[in-house]
């Protein structure tokens, strides 16, 4: 009956939204309650500077979606892609479970690093070579660069 009427006051004494802690002892073990609070300074996100990133990025969203034309065509588009990469998502992580395949896509992963590394990184000119390549997309991609 002891044992029951403490842990009842104990129960009565703990702060609302706090959580138990065990620790452990050599003779028994001493219980603590522990209230989570949030810190008010120090390293963290700025409410209002996160607010005024998120308007700022809905605003231009809906400039960008009133400038389309073509609304519908775009709502396939976007869909089509967030399908496709569901879909890849989807064929990666069962190719992931699949012990065998899973490491010897690795493997061929970090030989085409590798290669792409001796190959491009590692000389002057191929390296000029590369940047002109991108360029060149990010031209065909953009119009201009």
């Amino acid at each position: 009956m002891q044992l029951l009427a403490n842990s009842a006051s104990r129960a009565a004494v703990r702060p609302a939204g706090a959580r138990r802690m065990v620790m452990a002892a050599p003779s028994r073990p001493a219980l603590r309650y522990v209230v989570p609070r949030a810190s008010s300074g120090g390293p963290g996100l700025d409410s209002e500077a996160l607010q005024e990133k998120a308007t700022e990025l809905a605003s231009q969203l809906k400039d960008k979606w009133e400038k389309t034309e073509d609304k519908p065509g775009a709502i396939v588009v976007i869909s089509g892609t967030i399908i496709a990469l569901s879909l890849a998502f989807s064929i990666v992580n069962a190719i992931d479970k699949i012990p065998v395949l899973s490491d010897l896509i690795e493997l061929v992963g970090l030989g085409v690093t590798g290669w792409f590394t001796y190959r491009y990184l590692t000389v002057g000119p191929d390296r000029d070579e590369l940047f002109v390549s991108i360029k060149g997309f990010i031209k065909k991609v953009y119009g201009q660069f």
